[in-house]
C-alpha cells in the first residue's frame, strides 16, 4: 500500500477521534519518596548501589546493548561501587508491570514506548497522534529542546517518576500475513497492538480488529493465528524475528512512538550530587539521552527484514 495513500485517509480517519481523547486516565499517584530500589542503600554518600533496570525488549536490541555499555561504564567509573543488572525480554514482567515496579520503587529504571506511559502520565498521548513527525530529524530535534524535556520531567514527576531521557526507535511499520493493498483489505484483520486506547482506535477506525497485548506474547499470538498482524519499528520486527510469522511488511510509517527512559523520582532525588552527575552524564547514555545523537531511522532506507 502507498504510504502517501495512507497517510492521507488515515489522518483523516482517526486525528478527530485521538485529539478528542486526550483526557486524563487511570494510573496510581506517587511522590515516588521511597526512593531506594535494588540493593541501594539510599543512593548518596559513595555507598554500594545496584541500579536494576527491567524492559520488554530482546536482549539483543539496541536499547540493551545501549545498556550494557552503560553497566561497563558506571562500575569502570567507580571501581565497582555502582552495578547495573539488566532484566531484559520482559523477565521481570511486560510494561505495565515495569513501569508500575518503577512507580513504587521496586525496580530502578524501565523503558518504553510513551504510548504505553500514557496509561500513567496521560500527557503523553500527543506522541499517538498519526504522521506527528516529518521524520527522525524532527523528532529529534523536539526531543533536544530543553524546555519541552522539562515539561515532560514535570508531567512525569507528578506520578513519581523522573524522565532519565528519550531515545528515537524509528516509525512503526505494519506486517500482515497476507498483502495489504487497499483499506479493503484490512476489514477484519486481527492486528495486536500495544495496550494504548489511542492506537485500538487507530487500527479500529481502518477497519482492523485490533488486539492489545504485550510485546513478550506478540510471537506466540502470530505464531497460533491469535491475530494476523502487528506495527512496531524495524528494529522490533528484526529482533523479534516478526519475518518467521509474517511474510508481508507494509509501508505506513504511521506513528513515531519515542522511547522513554525513567526512574523513581525519590530515588532520583536521593543521589548525591557526584552520583547524579554520573548517572546524568550523555556519555554513559549514547542515543538513549534526549538531545544525544538520533538512531537513523532503517525505514528511511527502505530496509525490508520481511523479504516482501
Amino acid at each position: 500500500m502507498k504510504h502517501y495513500i495512507w497517510k492521507k485517509l488515515a489522518a483523516l480517519a482517526v486525528s478527530a477521534a485521538l485529539i478528542t481523547g486526550l483526557t486524563a486516565c487511570g494510573g496510581s499517584s506517587s511522590n515516588g519518596s521511597s526512593g531506594s530500589s535494588g540493593s541501594s542503600e539510599n543512593g548518596s554518600g559513595g555507598e554500594a548501589m545496584t541500579i536494576t533496570v527491567a524492559n520488554s525488549l530482546f536482549a539483543d536490541s539496541p536499547e540493551n546493548v545501549n545498556l550494557e555499555i552503560f553497566k561497563q561504564t558506571l562500575s569502570e567509573a567507580t571501581d565497582g561501587r555502582i552495578t547495573v543488572q539488566i532484566y531484559p525480554n520482559s523477565e521481570l514482567g511486560g510494561d505495565a508491570t515495569n513501569i508500575e515496579s518503577v512507580q513504587n520503587g521496586n525496580v530502578t529504571m524501565t523503558f518504553g514506548a510513551t504510548a504505553t506511559m500514557a496509561n500513567y502520565v496521560p500527557e503523553l498521548e500527543m506522541f499517538d497522534l498519526p504522521f506527528l513527525f516529518e521524520d527522525v530529524n524532527d523528532a529529534a530535534k523536539i526531543l533536544a529542546d530543553e524546555d519541552f524535556s522539562a515539561a515532560l520531567d514535570g508531567y512525569y514527576r507528578d506520578k513519581g517518576f523522573h524522565l532519565a531521557g528519550a531515545s528515537i526507535p524509528g516509525f512503526r511499520w505494519m506486517t500482515s500475513s497476507k498483502p495489504i493493498q487497499s483499506y479493503d483489505d484490512m476489514k477484519g484483520l486481527k492486528i495486536r497492538t500495544m495496550e494504548s486506547q489511542n492506537h485500538t482506535t487507530l487500527w479500529n477506525s481502518v477497519g482492523c480488529n485490533a488486539t492489545p497485548m504485550s510485546g513478550a506474547e506478540l510471537f506466540t499470538a502470530l505464531q497460533q493465528g491469535t491475530v494476523e498482524g502487528q506495527e512496531n519499528p524495524i528494529s522490533v520486527i528484526q529482533n523479534g524475528n516478526i519475518y518467521e510469522v509474517n511474510s508481508y511488511l507494509i509501508d505506513t510509517r504511521h506513528v513515531m512512538t519515542p522511547t522513554a527512559w525513567i526512574v523513581n523520582a525519590g530515588w532520583y532525588d536521593g543521589l548525591s550530587d557526584e552520583d547524579r552527575a554520573l548517572f546524568d552524564s550523555p556519555n554513559h547514555y549514547g542515543q538513549r539521552r534526549a538531545g544525544g545523537p538520533a538512531d537513523p531511522d532503517p525505514a528511511r532506507r527502505r530496509h525490508d527484514p520481511c523479504g516482501s
